[in-house]
């Protein structure tokens, strides 16, 4: 393990240059809750675009949504030209706190691929305690690739996680064929194990980003993102061993990450973009296992929202995060409504609200060029 980008950088306190002031590029985030009801959010920032300078910072919220901390702990690699981005979060049946990140080798702006990629891994055994007191387990490498989307608990207790390997990006060359692929730990997070995967041809899919959600019969499913908008689906019959080959979903989309999985009652949600650019952030509801999705909720109008994850607490509330105008104002922004909501197609829960800011940068880089 030679290579820079496989050294662990452990979670550390956030400091004054991961402070927002000095931030002029953030977006991709994700969101949990703990048993307690305290949420978390990871997204990930630096320098002006995707490149070297990126790091993945959390923030959390004790009162449901409506405020939110500064950057409370970071993942900022020291070495020269490695970055951390495409962060996941997941709380796990016990209650402890995970992250996943990935890390790779970065030469410069856009320079985001450098064949192997790789997904970290660290844990925080008491998420409910002060900021300051978390203990954060050492970082770990899981494997090659990157993990867009928290894991998935099955049925049985097997952890599932969405890892992808990317095709050829940029003169870059895979370690090994690219695939979208599920990862599982059979132990708690202790130990991660290939099971298997879907090849998705290049002309259809470049940045896979998908989610695993699991059937009332049993079976898995993936919801990959596609390359000219919109989603594929794929099913595995042997908990993730095999899949189909991909084929279109119902579901609409824009070029960007979406989000699929199962609420409490056994319904699935997916949090997307209703048509083919990033505006229109909508959640679908669909009580057939996602054949159709008849019900669904407008979340964000605007253009330039994208890249939503979810969460459902204790009570029935879901919390969908997503970014909007990342490489301007830079907005990190939550929503929070109810099945309800959803099958009413409006925000009428007392619980219930629309774009609440969790971070921003208020910024642009032109006006920084300015000075201003």
């Amino acid at each position: 393990m030679s290579r820079s980008d496989f050294i662990p950088v452990p979670f550390k306190r956030a400091e004054e240059k991961h402070k927002k002031a000095n931030r002029i590029y953030q977006g991709i985030p994700s969101i949990t809750v703990t048993p307690g009801g305290r949420l978390f959010a990871v997204w990930y920032g630096g320098g002006e675009g995707e490149g070297p300078d990126n790091f993945i910072m959390i923030a959390l919220s004790d009162d449901h949504g409506e405020t939110w901390s500064q950057e409370e702990w970071v993942v900022d690699p020291p070495q020269e030209n490695i970055r951390a981005f495409d962060s996941a979060l997941f709380t796990a049946p016990d209650g402890t706190l995970h992250c996943f990140w990935a890390q790779c080798t970065s030469c410069g702006l856009e320079n985001i691929f450098d064949g192997r990629n790789g997904v970290w891994h660290s844990r925080c055994d008491n998420p409910e305690d002060a900021p300051e007191n978390f203990r954060w387990t050492p970082s770990e490498r899981i494997c090659d690739g990157v993990m867009m989307n928290r894991p998935v608990v099955l049925t049985g207790g097997e952890w599932a996680l969405p890892v992808s390997l990317w095709h050829t990006q940029k003169g870059t060359e895979p370690v090994r064929e690219a695939e979208t692929m599920v990862y599982v730990s059979c132990d708690n997070g202790r130990s991660f194990q290939y099971r298997g995967g879907v090849e998705v041809p290049p002309e259809f899919a470049t940045y896979d980003e998908h989610s695993v959600y699991e059937l009332s019969d049993g079976r898995l499913g993936m919801l990959i993102r596609k390359r000219r908008g919109g989603y594929y689906e794929s099913f595995s019959p042997d908990r993730g061993r095999s899949w189909t080959p991909a084929a279109l979903s119902p579901l609409p989309g824009a070029n960007s990450r979406g989000y699929l999985g199962k609420l409490a009652s056994g319904k699935l949600l997916a949090v997307v973009n209703d048509g083919n650019s990033r505006r229109n952030l909508t959640a679908f509801l669909s009580d057939d296992d996602g054949k159709t999705w008849s019900r669904k909720l407008r979340l964000d109008l605007r253009d330039q929202v994208s890249y939503p994850d979810a969460v459902q607490d204790s009570r029935g509330v879901i919390y969908v995060i997503y970014d909007h105008d990342r490489y301007g104002c830079g907005d990190i922004l939550c929503s929070c409504f109810t099945e309800a909501d959803i099958e009413a197609g409006a925000l009428l829960s007392q619980e219930s609200f629309a774009a609440r800011n969790v971070s921003g940068l208020f910024i642009t880089r032109k006006e920084l060029q300015k000075g201003i």
